[in-house]
């Protein structure tokens, strides 16, 4: 079976966002914490696009060569993102002349899924409005949070981190994920900013639907939400827009991705 074919400008959102985020984690950790990364991130990628049936059962992935040049890694980097997704169940490989890695299953292309999918498509230009909002207030937030948090706000951030770091369902955890982030807005304490970040969040919402709440996903959401609430803690406000920045980015790379490929 043929490898799916997908169109030149796909290819190049996909290739982008790869690279935004290699270059995102070099400037932020050290050189060899990136590359024990990106294997990881290759497979939470391409496990996205199979949830949302941009590849079909018993279809095939492009070639490793491809993938490789997609994402901007090396062969053995793909090699290694496949080899999670195998032990998920969710793609098998074969040798041989008509061989290659086959998608086993996924969700499929439900009637919910193909409306989420072209609602994206319809309200892009809102979406993208929304992002560019969010990544600018947002790491202000975290700043005016660090200046003007209570000991009580403290204490009600931790406690949503201890729930989500326990919890191994995806909806729990996208809830605790959302309270995290109202949290800190509403310690930034003004009331203008909440009210633009409530209309941002309510715009992309439904985005979060498309990106299905993988293990690798929540784990490095936590461990970024941790990262926040240390600066936030230590009334640093510098870092915590720093941090937030990145945290979010991440989230917003993968969303960019997903919604030009629909």
């Amino acid at each position: 079976m043929a490898a799916v074919s997908l169109p030149p400008r796909r290819w190049r959102t996909l290739r982008s966002s790869g690279q935004t985020l290699m270059m995102g984690e070099m400037r932020t950790g050290q050189q060899a914490q990136r590359k024990s990364l990106a294997h990881e991130y290759v497979a939470e990628q391409l496990h996205r696009e199979i949830a949302l049936g941009l590849f079909t059962a018993r279809g095939s992935l492009p070639s490793v060569r491809e993938l490789a040049s997609v994402f901007g890694v090396g062969l053995m980097t793909v090699h290694r993102a496949i080899g999670i997704l195998e032990s998920q169940d969710l793609v098998t490989s074969k040798r041989g002349r008509a061989g290659g890695t086959f998608v086993i299953g996924g969700p499929g292309d439900d009637e919910a899924m193909r409306q989420l999918r072209a609602r994206g498509s319809a309200e892009a230009r809102v979406l993208e409005e929304a992002i560019d909002c969010r990544l600018d207030l947002e790491p202000q937030a975290s700043a005016w949070a660090a200046r003007r948090r209570s000991a009580a706000e403290l204490e009600s951030l931790r406690e949503v981190l201890d729930r989500a770091a326990v919890t191994d369902d995806g909806d729990e955890f996208n809830q605790l994920d959302g309270r995290f982030h109202i949290g800190i807005v509403q310690a930034a304490r003004n009331r203008f900013l909440e009210q633009a970040l409530e209309q941002v969040r309510a715009e992309l919402y439904f985005a979060a639907e498309l990106l299905p709440s993988t293990p690798m996903w929540r784990q490095r959401s936590q461990a970024g939400h941790e990262e926040i609430f240390a600066a936030v803690q230590a009334a640093d406000d510098e870092l915590a827009a720093q941090l937030t920045a990145r945290h979010i980015g991440y989230s917003v790379t993968s969303v960019r991705a997903l919604l030009r490929s629909l």
